[in-house]
């Protein structure tokens, strides 16, 4: 895969371009608040059922207590992990409905990672469009207004919106007739690898791995930051 045939560069949003901030104590306890009737557990045991949770759905779903409104983890097994976190803090499961609908209007804790606007500025300024492909059950444009990339941005592909998520490499199609632009005339930036490096290849893109897991069996190329694209695409 020949890079100087790159127009478009796109990104993963969660881990690559920002990073959720995990305050998922904060939020449990802003909810029992709520609740004044419910028996309250202390901080630090709101902390270590957090903490416990978070150890079990990292290990059964991959994800954590903040992917809460980016992932595309179906409601139904939310409920679940808000019986198991419930439990946990030796309150009823039966809570579980009530929990999630509270938990929903919370927005993201989120924030660009380090070295991001400036090197989405710069790629803009080198004429390279730009753009998102994100797994999320929740509209991710107001937190890249918020943080100041929003005119850096020009597509925003939502697994939410079409119906379609990563690895599924017909959501990478998606975006670059979205885009206007062949997939190899598209480059793909993540940090997951199963999610975005193996779909992003199999749709025909130039996967670039912000990590260390060595891209042994597709051929992507291996970043630590973000900055270091400005290295490839001159």
């Amino acid at each position: 895969m020949a890079k100087n045939s790159v127009k478009t560069i796109m990104f993963d949003f969660e881990d690559t371009l920002f990073e959720i901030v995990d305050d998922s104590h904060i939020v449990v306890n802003d909810i029992l608040d709520s609740r004044p009737s419910i028996s309250r557990p202390t901080i630090n045991q709101i902390k270590q059922a957090c903490h416990l949770t978070n150890e079990y759905i990292k290990r059964v779903y991959g994800v954590s207590l903040s992917e809460r409104n980016s992932s595309s983890l179906p409601e139904d097994e939310w409920r679940r992990i808000n019986g198991y976190l419930l439990s946990q803090l030796g309150l009823d499961p039966s809570w579980a409905d009530d929990f999630q609908g509270i938990w929903e209007k919370r927005q993201i804790n989120c924030k660009l990672r380090k070295g991001v606007i400036e090197t989405l500025k710069e790629l803009n300024h080198r004429n390279y469009s730009l753009g998102i492909i994100s797994n999320t059950s929740t509209d991710l444009r107001p937190y890249i207004q918020r943080e100041g990339v929003g005119e850096l941005i020009e597509t925003c592909i939502q697994s939410y919106e079409i119906g379609l998520r990563k690895p599924d490499k017909e959501i990478f199609e998606v975006a670059a007739n979205r885009v206007g632009k062949k997939a190899q005339e598209i480059a793909y930036v993540g940090s997951c690898f199963e999610k975005d490096m193996e779909g992003a290849f199999n749709a025909g893109m130039h996967p670039y791995f912000i990590g260390n897991k060595k891209c042994n069996d597709i051929e992507c190329i291996n970043i630590d930051k973000i900055s270091e694209l400005l290295d490839y695409f001159r």
